[in-house]
């Protein structure tokens, strides 16, 4: 959602789980999920589309619709 809000200049990348071996070979995981409320715009911001070039690379779209579609590449919606 940030990178779509920022046109990109703060990019996402794709969540990887690597089980480390050898010595330390245990992992130990706390997630923190931090969603905003439905109806937020993720427009990109005007004063990140002058720092990308001025064209918007994300579409208009909400929080919600955002998930939904995230959720639905995933498998987990319809």
């Amino acid at each position: 959602m940030l990178q779509n809000f920022t046109n990109g200049l703060f990019p996402s990348t794709t969540h990887r789980v690597v089980n480390p071996t050898g010595e330390h070979g245990r992992r130990f995981s706390l997630p923190f999920f931090v969603h905003p409320r439905p109806e937020v715009d993720l427009t990109p911001h005007p004063a990140c589309l002058v720092r990308t070039g001025g064209i918007p690379r994300y579409p208009s779209l909400t929080a919600g619709a955002y998930l939904q579609q995230r959720l639905e590449e995933i498998g987990l919606a319809q």
